[in-house]
C-alpha cells in the first residue's frame, strides 16, 4: 500500500470516528440543545508512519554508532512520542556491534528516552576475554542522554553458565555496571 493510500485511509478513519462521536454524543444528550453538544477535543492522526522502518546515527567521524530496526513506526507530532514495533536497536563501538536490545514494543520521547515492553532481551557481547551477556526483562527505560538503564520489573541475567535473578535494575551502560535492586539470587556453575 502506498503512503498516499495509507494516508487517505487514516484520514477517512478520523472522519468516520468524528461522525461516530457526533452522533453518539447528539443521542446519549438529546435533552440538551444542539449548540450544547460536545466532542472530543482533539483526536489526531500520526504526523508520520514508516512500515518496516530502519534508522542509523553515524559519530562526527562518519563511523556509525547506532542502528535502529522495528516492523512499522508511528509518530505524533502532538506529545513528540514515537512508538515502534518489533524494535531492534543496536548499539556500535568503533563499527562493530557490542550491544542490542530486541522486545515486542517501544516507544520513543523527544528526550530521546525508549521505553521497551514486553519481552525485552538486552544483549552485550564479548571482548576477547568476556563472555555474552543477556539480559531478559519485561520493560527496560533507556536514556540515550545518559546511556542508562532502568527497570523496576523481574530481571534476568545470564553469563556463560551463570544466572542472576532479581527484581530491579539500574545499569550505566558506558561503564557497563549493573547494580541490582532486590530480590538477588544467583547461581553460577563453572
Amino acid at each position: 500500500m502506498s503512503r498516499r493510500s495509507r494516508q487517505v485511509q487514516q484520514q477517512l478513519a478520523l472522519v468516520a470516528t468524528v461522525v461516530a462521536i457526533t452522533i453518539a454524543t447528539f443521542y446519549l444528550l438529546s435533552s440538551r440543545k444542539v449548540q450544547e453538544l460536545t466532542t472530543a477535543d482533539t483526536i489526531t492522526s500520526p504526523e508520520w508512519y514508516i512500515s518496516k522502518a530502519d534508522f542509523l546515527s553515524y559519530g562526527p567521524d562518519g563511523i556509525i554508532r547506532s542502528k535502529g530496526l522495528a516492523s512499522e513506526a508511528i509518530h505524533h507530532d502532538y506529545n513528540q512520542q514515537t512508538t515502534i514495533e518489533s524494535p531492534k536497536l543496536t548499539s556500535f563501538l568503533l563499527g562493530t556491534p557490542y550491544r542490542t536490545a530486541v522486545a515486542q514494543h517501544g516507544t520513543i520521547n523527544s528526550k530521546k528516552v525508549i521505553l521497551l515492553t514486553k519481552d525485552v532481551v538486552l544483549t552485550q557481547f564479548p571482548s576477547k576475554q568476556d563472555r555474552v551477556l543477556t539480559l531478559t526483562t519485561q520493560s527496560l527505560l533507556i536514556d540515550t542522554k545518559n546511556n542508562t538503564a532502568d527497570t523496576s520489573a523481574p530481571v534476568t541475567i545470564r553469563q556463560g553458565s551463570g544466572k542472576t535473578d532479581a527484581i530491579g535494575l539500574h545499569a550505566d551502560l558506558d561503564l557497563n555496571f549493573l547494580s541490582l535492586l532486590s530480590g538477588v539470587h544467583t547461581v553460577y556453575a563453572p
